[in-house]
């Protein structure tokens, strides 16, 4: 599991070659110490502003905290095996919503729309509630694969948390990413696992 204990962040402005001014703001994290993370974003901050000056170019980002290397979320409370190893934290998000962050319990997104161009078009000519029914009956199309797989499904606000309770999971195993497939699981919640070494 990827999850950072201390969040820092820091900001300036800088002009690129044409003059135009940019408000710049990165964050740093580590497990260590809040200096730690401080000094992390201000090396990241240091290279943006480099970008800026130079090549007046700052890539559009999507935040990569999220989906790229850690979640900056307040850490709550951590979550440890016998011999001390952490296996699972909870974690306050944007929202101010507690998230619960597991090393093993595979748990799976799955939205009731399906990702890609094709299933949003569709989406547009469907209810809600056909979206819903179609989501859910893919769930229980993929017990019925697996008999092997102990679920709990619960609903969510656009779609469906599945869980596999009697077996363990590494989030970045080909076995997850069937699992992952077979579901029609959230893209972004997908490389969020990958990124974290977790499942949310």
């Amino acid at each position: 599991m990827r999850i950072a204990k201390y969040w820092a962040s820091e900001s300036t402005t800088a002009r690129d070659p044409k003059g135009e001014t940019y408000f710049l703001k990165r964050w740093g994290h580590s497990n260590l110490s809040l200096p730690e993370a401080r000094r992390q974003a201000a090396r990241k901050l240091r290279q943006a502003v480099e970008k800026i000056t130079t090549a007046g170019v700052l890539q559009q980002q999507y935040d990569q905290d999220y989906a790229g290397s850690q979640h900056r979320e307040e850490l709550i409370e951590e979550i440890l095996d016998q011999e001390g190893n952490l296996i699972g934290a909870i974690t306050r998000n944007r929202y101010g919503a507690l998230v619960l962050n597991t090393a093993r319990l595979l748990i799976a997104d799955v939205d009731n729309q399906s990702p890609g161009l094709l299933a949003r078009l569709k989406a547009l000519f469907s209810s809600k509630r056909t979206r819903r029914s179609a989501a859910l009956n893919r769930i229980v199309q993929f017990q019925q694969a697996h008999p092997g797989y102990d679920l709990r499904i619960y609903e969510t606000h656009s779609g469906f948390r599945v869980m596999i309770v009697n077996q363990a999971f590494d989030p970045t195993d080909g076995a997850t990413r069937a699992v992952f497939e077979a579901l029609h699981c959230d893209p972004l919640y997908i490389k969020l696992c990958h990124a974290q070494d977790s499942f949310r």
